[in-house]
């Protein structure tokens, strides 16, 4: 213990000098990657040859759209769970259309939400996944799969035309098919709300009933039965949770240990769901609850608590009870008490469960920390580690430009609770100031607390934590120690929902990726907004990157908003696990294919990538409501759809699957076939 400490002193006295220390070459060119050193050097030309790590800029919008707004997928009240915008599992992106729909009449022009797909020659844009102006005047596009196949739209009643679709919540499905989220052997409930899809859709969990999330189901009055849906679910009247596959074969989350179903008026309350879709909690009766491979519920606790999460396999959930931290085993049913203060907020808990990042105002550390002050330590399933005393600021951010957060205190509040659905800027990872890797033994995070030798100034820096090295550094400061005159950070949230997945961390924890208008290398000279990362040279240092040009042009002053720009110059919109790709917007004339003279475009920095200059980018599908790509492969130009509504082309009939009981106390259940009539959008 006595050593760790000698090392964290040691290494904050050093970190003064390695800020100032790495290599002033490579300040003045920004980290550019040496000259025939990449693979794709022949494709690293313009802008793209002073990228790092052998990237190059792809353009992933249409060359030209014809001055309509592209941007990220903006946060609407329903549907919503945290979505990746660039898939992680192929080269896959989606973006929103604004005011104005792409190629010809089909959309809506409200809120388009496309998907655009890599080929040999360029970035194609290859289907819609939001209705057509046929079947409504408005959608309001939902979360999203990570493997971009099924997403969620919500549809308001606005509707007019004769065999448009009903208000309600839909399953964008991967042939262009609509399907209510909400269906069962017993019926549909159009107001369901969506809550999640798993990476490759075995889970589509949705839930029933004006509690949490269906804000609309109040105001939908009679309309809104809240229906029982399966025969083992709470009766009509009463909320319930399920879990349905693309087919629409539909289970009952919601019931108590023995497979017992909730009776009238005991609503579930939904709280939340793991990666892999495999474990819901909720609660009902003031008990928390988690269901298991749909075959098994048990009680977590009958504390009053608040849920903090699950892990990526569902293997371990946490709560708050009191003040202090659990972590209960969902195999083995046990819990662990994390801390025992009463004064415990959790900053951030690893994606596989084993470490939990918090702030107390106790010294849990024997004499390390300040007592009353919010202190931020780790939890790795062992003795508490002390890191680092941040500022109050930190916890919690007052309204301004950036709403109410990003804020270390956010963790139980905004980012793993769905009640906050239902506000207009939703909830999500983005939310919070903080970053972790999948096994949690680096974090990142935004603090105003001068934690280094770098002065900050009390501005907002970016710092790196390595549990393992035990270092502490602020990968945000200027290499040469110039005082700062502005903040730097992870998301920008007033353009990007915070439920968007901005992996601005690494998975191996190498690179950090921020933003800020502060100039932090030579060649960045535009003094506005710019995107940066920071990339492990050495125990406790690093290389900084400009991954956006440095010289963008700044939108006229207040027309960035006012004129529906939705986002700010090199505004970051995704970034893949692994760092690879870095998706933004901007301005600037990028690739040659892109358009010049401010033409509104998304962009990639990627790794190996870019395009041969002789190469034309590939067109967008004659009929973006009918082209989609093929499940899980390359893109396809489908057979146009029917132009009825109710037609052929629309949702096919359900189909019907017997299944075996995997378990002694699981009846089979009875299969009831649907005509397409009644399993049809309408």
């Amino acid at each position: 213990m006595q050593m760790r400490r000698e090392w964290l002193g040691l290494q904050r006295v050093r970190l003064g000098f390695a800020a100032i220390g790495v290599s002033f070459a490579m300040a003045l060119v920004g980290g550019a990657t040496a000259k025939g050193a990449c693979p794709n050097e022949a494709l690293r030309t313009g802008p793209s040859a002073l990228l790092p790590d052998c990237r190059a800029y792809e353009l992933l919008t249409p060359p030209d759209t014809n001055g309509r707004l592209v941007g990220s997928l903006v946060a609407r009240p329903w549907d919503l769970f945290p979505t990746e915008l660039m898939s992680p599992s192929m080269d896959s992106y989606l973006y929103l259309a604004f005011d104005a729909g792409l190629f010809g009449p089909g959309a809506t022009g409200t809120f388009d939400l496309y998907e655009t797909r890599r080929t040999a020659t360029g970035w194609r844009t290859i289907r819609r996944m939001t209705p057509s102006g046929q079947e409504a005047i408005i959608t309001e596009p939902g979360g999203v799969a990570a493997d971009h196949r099924y997403g969620f739209v919500f549809i308001p009643a606005l509707n007019k035309e004769a065999g448009a679709l009903e208000e309600g919540s839909y399953l964008s499905r991967p042939d262009g098919s609509f399907e209510p989220i909400g269906i069962g052997d017993l019926g549909t409930e159009p107001y369901a709300q969506g809550r999640y899809i798993s990476p490759s859709a075995e889970h589509i969990i949705f839930t029933t009933g004006p509690l949490v999330g269906g804000v609309w189901c109040a105001q939908a009055g009679s309309r809104c039965a809240v229906k029982q849906l399966e025969s083992n679910a709470a009766p009509t009247g009463t909320s319930a949770i399920y879990d349905r596959s693309p087919t629409g074969d539909t289970r009952v989350v919601s019931l108590l240990p023995g497979d017992v179903p909730l009776s009238a008026g005991q609503a579930a309350e939904y709280q939340g769901v793991s990666a892999n879709g495999a474990a819901v909690a909720f609660k009902t009766g003031g008990t928390l609850y988690v269901r298991l491979d749909n075959t098994t519920t048990k009680s977590v606790t009958t504390s009053p608590a608040t849920y903090a999460g699950l892990s990526a396999d569902g293997e371990r959930l946490f709560y708050v009870a009191g003040g202090n931290i659990y972590r209960f085993d969902t195999g083995a049913g046990t819990t662990e008490q994390v801390t025992t203060t009463a004064d415990a907020k959790i900053v951030n808990i690893s994606p596989d469960g084993t470490h939990v990042y918090f702030i107390s105002a106790s010294q849990l550390d024997g004499s390390e920390g300040t007592a009353g002050a919010p202190n931020l330590y780790l939890w790795a399933g062992s003795a508490i580690k002390y890191i680092t005393t941040v500022s109050g600021g930190d916890l919690t951010h007052t309204s301004g430009e950036h709403g109410n957060y990003p804020a270390l205190g956010n963790w139980t509040e905004v980012v793993t609770s769905p009640e906050n659905n239902l506000g207009s800027e939703g909830d999500g990872p983005g939310a919070n100031s903080s970053r972790t890797t999948p096994d949690g033994n680096v974090l990142i995070f935004e603090s105003r607390e001068q934690l280094t030798a770098f002065a900050n100034d009390g501005h907002t820096e970016i710092y790196r934590f390595d549990a393992l090295a035990g270092t502490l550094e602020c990968v945000s400061c200027h290499p040469l120690g110039t005082p700062p005159t502005t903040d730097a950070r992870l998301q920008e949230l007033t353009a990007v929902w915070p439920g968007i997945l901005i992996h601005n961390l690494s998975d191996d924890g190498s690179r950090v990726f921020f933003e800020t208008s502060e100039a932090l290398v030579a060649r960045d000279t535009d003094g506005i907004n710019d995107i940066y990362e920071w990339e492990e040279s050495g125990l406790g240092s690093g290389e900084l990157h400009l991954i956006s040009t440095g010289k963008s042009v700044e939108y006229p002053s207040g027309t960035e908003r006012a004129a529906g720009a939705y986002w700010l110059p090199n505004t970051i919109f995704s970034i893949t696990p692994s760092g690879s790709d870095v998706v933004f917007g901007s301005l600037e004339q990028l690739t040659p294919a892109a358009g010049a003279g401010g033409v509104q475009a998304i962009y990639d920095a990627r790794v190996n990538g870019g395009f041969p200059e002789a190469a034309l980018p590939a067109p967008p599908c004659a009929d973006i409501g009918s082209c989609h790509g093929a499940e899980g492969g390359s893109p396809v130009v489908g057979v146009p759809r029917s132009d009825e509504i109710r037609g052929k082309g629309n949702v096919k009939p359900r189909r019907c699957h017997r299944r075996r009981a995997k378990h002694k106390h699981v009846k089979p259940r009875r299969c009831h076939r649907r005509n397409s009539k009644k399993a049809s959008s309408r």
